[in-house]
């Protein structure tokens, strides 16, 4: 599971593999949970935040505790993607996030923007809306 929502930033596949294997310092560390979505779906991500969609588990937005785990999931099920991050304390503390297993989480609250990073492609966690404007013309942003 661990991302079952669209979106874009740093491609998470076997070519990227090395930036997720840099982010082990995180592994276990409980401080983020982990999104990993399509880069199809990251504008609709920067304009909506992470919605709810349709999951294994009913509406939700799913999250995993680690990198890698989110990675194997886009991978697995679309060939790779972009990886979100957010705050497990944002999401407990602003959502009715719950784990539903031992590494793995959802919450059936929007989550906005302002809150997501996103792995870049230098392998570096940057805010979303950072990360869009460098990139505003694949946004649609006007500046």
């Amino acid at each position: 599971m661990g991302g079952r929502s669209s979106s874009s930033g740093g491609n998470l596949n076997r070519r990227n593999r090395k930036s997720v294997t840099r982010l082990d310092r995180l592994k276990g560390s409980g401080e983020y949970q982990y999104h990993a979505t399509t880069a199809s779906a990251l504008i609709g991500i920067y304009n909506n935040g992470l919605k709810p969609n349709r999951g294994e588990l009913g509406r939700g937005v799913y999250f995993s505790e680690t990198p890698e785990q989110a990675n194997d999931w886009a991978y697995e099920t679309t060939g790779g993607g972009k990886l979100l991050r957010v705050s497990t304390n944002y999401l407990r503390d602003n959502t009715d996030y719950d784990l539903y297993d031992e590494t793995q989480g959802m919450t059936t609250k929007r989550i906005p923007r302002k809150v997501i990073q996103i792995l870049n492609r230098s392998g570096e966690w940057e805010p979303l809306e950072d990360y869009a404007r460098r990139y505003y013309r694949s946004f649609g942003i006007r500046r």
